[in-house]
């Protein structure tokens, strides 16, 4: 058996791995994987180490709880495969996780905003940038199709009814519910299309939100308050409540949606369904995009970001022979055959966490939340209806929540023994331990890295100076040599160059590629679906069926290619500036050592206009292509006695029996042209769409234009920057009394400097 240390540094995204003590193979695939994400080659990790150690494991680990807790289900997997290889944990090593991270972290930035002997560590919009990165906000999406009880889920988070929960579909806004701990109530800005404010609410009512809701001039609502279950978090959580893939009131909202599932930042994403009509066809198309993203990233952390919630499971009957475990084995099967494999299933009841929390706020119940109220513990006090033992939770996760279920059963408390039995409190702490798990450990090392650079330049600075105080003729060497350098860069020639080189970038070529295959995927859509029916004429009813099934798949195919160009030219730009950014960088770098510059990004969104398609009438187009056809059909009209007798078989006289009348009549048959209707009305929709797949290459040239200028800004910010500090460094080094009088002066600042950098540092270590 092979002794194996694995640590994890979750904050630097670092993998240190032994076997016997000895690092492992340089080159090989395993130390390849050492600079990404645990969670994204987890599932690799211990076939890897089968390669390498090609014996039994002894693993132990060093790092967080959190990622401790996804080595144990790793293994617990690996132990399931055939022949795999025998792997054993010893006792981990766990230190600090993100929580007393971030406290130190905050503490740090106290200390530097009072006490630091250097001005320019306190500018303003450092300490702007650092709360920025302390303060991050954590975006949880919560998506459904009708009926499934989004909202209803929505206000159990909450424990009062806020959104409107109707058997409809009800949601038609986009509303952003943002976390403030010390609110007491809810308060909301509504504003349209513009992002002009045009209602708002001091203390936010369920009435108020139906109206907005219902007010077509209403884009969005940013609502505040209190969201319970974050009140230990460590980042600010906001709930986005976005409609359904089919919500026909507003595209933008459909694009919201693509645009949360493609997000590089991977943000969670709550899909709920129905339990008792567990998918449409509205979900299909919406399913194979979150398979294909989760695909392309791959990983653990690109498959635990989505959450799809069994609504009202509490409407089965076991007794009927309904099954917790037959739903989630179905939604998996559903899902696997769209492509999400193993995907996160939990079974909830929002509708009695709501009410059990209402009651606990003294909120005012109808009779009929009463009465649902009363009869929700015998609901569940049938094991099988206990929705907490199907969650897929952690081990930690898991341990809290049975914690919790002994502390409640032990108090008798009826009321928290129910709730934790909904498992609305199990889905809470799984997303709370996404963010504290992913979201956490990047705002921690934004944070520390947003006073790095400037630190880092002091620290370097300082030890350029002793050096030239130790060496006078260095010091008028490279007093010199900044002369020079500062009498160049008065003239712009490189910058002139660096200009030129703007103006003349070209991002058309690039993208040309892409948005051909963004044309394909669009084309692929239409002959998808309309390929059963290529020269073929269907019943009227099969016809409108179909075209019904079309119309709801072009929003979607709609708004899923729109949000795959935005992002080819997003990236398109992004990369060639950066490009070029990155040889002027190279050139400043060669000019003045070690400094460092302040750069941004600027990302473009494709105008919302050009894929804005209106869909004609199912009903007109089938009426229009629908055809009467008259063929003979030969029916029974009656009978009509026949003699069986014969004239020479005396026996047979007097013989007689019925014999059907038939007759040849004329029947109607209506059936449909459907590929008249494809050619007359989806023919033009298919290339109306491509011809605005074209227009976004245009829109691309013109956003590279916009860019163009503000590049050529951004060029002049830092030809400024590096012109400042080439005559901040001429002034130290023209004269070595003046270079000692500073060093001098500097000394304390130096240790300090040196003691804050180190305790940057120790957060992030592990």
């Amino acid at each position: 058996m092979k002794k194996v240390f694995l640590q994890y540094n979750p904050f630097l995204i670092e993998t240190v791995i032994t076997i016997n003590g000895k690092p492992i193979s340089h080159g090989g695939e395993l130390e390849s994987k050492c600079y990404q994400r645990l969670q994204n080659w987890l599932y690799q990790l211990f076939p890897l180490l089968d390669k390498e150690c090609n014996d039994d494991i002894s693993l132990q680990f060093k790092g967080t709880q959190l990622d401790y807790n996804d080595i144990v289900a790793a293994v617990n997997d690996y132990k399931k495969v055939a022949n795999a290889v025998k792997v054993e944990l010893e006792t981990p090593i766990l230190v600090e996780g993100g929580t007393l991270r971030l406290k130190k972290l905050i503490e740090l930035f106290d200390e530097l905003k009072n006490n630091s002997p250097f001005e320019d560590l306190k500018d303003p919009e450092i300490q702007k940038s650092f709360q920025k990165a302390i303060s991050t906000q954590f975006e949880v999406n919560v998506i459904a199709t009708m009926s499934s009880g989004k909202s209803t889920l929505l206000n159990s988070f909450l424990g009062r009814e806020l959104l409107p929960s109707k058997n409809e579909a009800c949601t038609a806004t986009i509303a952003r519910i943002e976390d403030v701990p010390e609110m007491k109530n809810f308060t909301a800005v509504c504003k349209n299309k513009s992002g002009s404010e045009i209602h708002s609410s001091k203390n936010l009512t369920a009435q108020e939100m139906d109206q907005y809701n219902s007010d077509e001039n209403v884009q969005d609502i940013y609502i505040k308050g209190n969201i319970p279950f974050t009140d230990d978090a460590n980042m600010q959580l906001v709930l986005i409540d976005t409609p359904g893939p089919n919500n026909s009131r507003n595209e933008d909202h459909q694009r919201a949606t693509y645009r949360v599932i493609k997000n590089e930042s991977m943000p969670m994403v709550i899909y709920v369904m129905n339990a008792t009509q567990l998918f449409t066809n509205d979900d299909e198309h919406l399913f194979e995009v979150v398979a294909k993203t989760v695909k392309e990233k791959h990983g653990k952390q690109a498959r635990d970001r989505f959450i799809f919630a069994v609504n009202k499971s509490d409407m089965l009957d076991p007794e009927k022979g309904d099954s917790v475990e037959k739903i989630i084995k179905t939604a998996k099967e559903y899902l696997a055959d769209k492509g999400i494999e193993d995907a996160n299933v939990y079974p909830i009841s929002a509708e009695f966490a709501k009410l059990i929390r209402m009651d606990r706020a003294g909120q005012t119940f109808t009779r009929q939340q009463v009465k649902n109220l009363r009869n929700s513990k015998f609901t569940f006090e049938i094991p099988e209806m206990q929705f907490e033992k199907y969650a897929p939770l952690s081990l930690s996760i898991r341990a809290d929540v049975e914690a919790d279920l002994d502390v409640a059963e032990a108090d008798k408390n009826v009321d928290e023994v129910t709730l934790i039995h909904t498992g609305i409190p199990s889905l809470e702490k799984s997303i709370v331990e996404y963010m504290n798990k992913y979201a956490l450990s990047n705002k921690i090392k934004e944070a520390v890295d947003t006073f790095k650079n400037k630190i880092d330049e002091k620290n370097l600075m300082a030890q350029l100076e002793e050096s030239w105080q130790k060496n006078d003729a260095v010091r008028q060497k490279i007093n010199q040599q900044l002369q020079r350098i500062s009498a160049e860069l008065a003239k712009g020639n490189e910058a002139a160059k660096f200009r030129e080189r703007i103006e003349r970038m070209d991002i058309s070529k690039d993208i040309t590629k892409q948005i051909r295959a963004v044309r394909t995927k669009c084309d692929g859509g239409f002959d998808t679906h309309f390929s059963p029916y290529a020269n073929d004429t269907v019943k009227p009813e099969e016809a409108q069926k179909s075209l019904k099934e079309m119309k709801k798949l072009i929003p979607n195919l709609q708004a899923d290619i729109q949000t795959d160009l935005e992002k080819i030219v997003n990236e398109s730009i992004v990369q060639s500036a950066k490009k070029i950014l990155d040889e002027y960088k190279s050139y400043v770098h060669d000019i003045m050592p070690k400094s460092s510059i302040v750069d941004g990004d600027k990302f473009f969104s494709v105008p919302k206009e050009i894929l804005t398609i209106n869909l004609p009438d199912v009903k007109s187009i089938v009426d229009k292509f629908t055809r009467t056809e008259t063929y003979y059909k030969t029916v029974q009209v009656g009978t009509k006695v026949v003699s069986d007798s014969k004239w020479f078989k005396p026996w047979t006289w007097f013989r007689e029996h019925e014999e059907p009348v038939w007759e040849e009549i004329a029947v109607e048959n209506k059936i449909a042209d459907i590929n008249s209707i494809i050619d007359e009305y989806f023919y033009p929709l298919r290339m109306n769409m491509n011809e605005n797949i074209v227009k976004i290459g245009e829109a691309a040239l013109e956003q590279a234009e916009e860019f163009k200028a503000y590049f050529v800004g951004e060029l002049d910010k830092l030809d400024k920057f590096i012109q400042a500090k080439i005559h901040d460094m001429e002034n130290t080094t023209q004269s070595k009394a003046e270079l000692d009088k500073k060093i001098q002066q500097d000394e304390d600042k130096k240790v300090w400097l040196n003691n804050f950098k180190k305790q940057l540092d120790d957060v992030l270590k592990v």
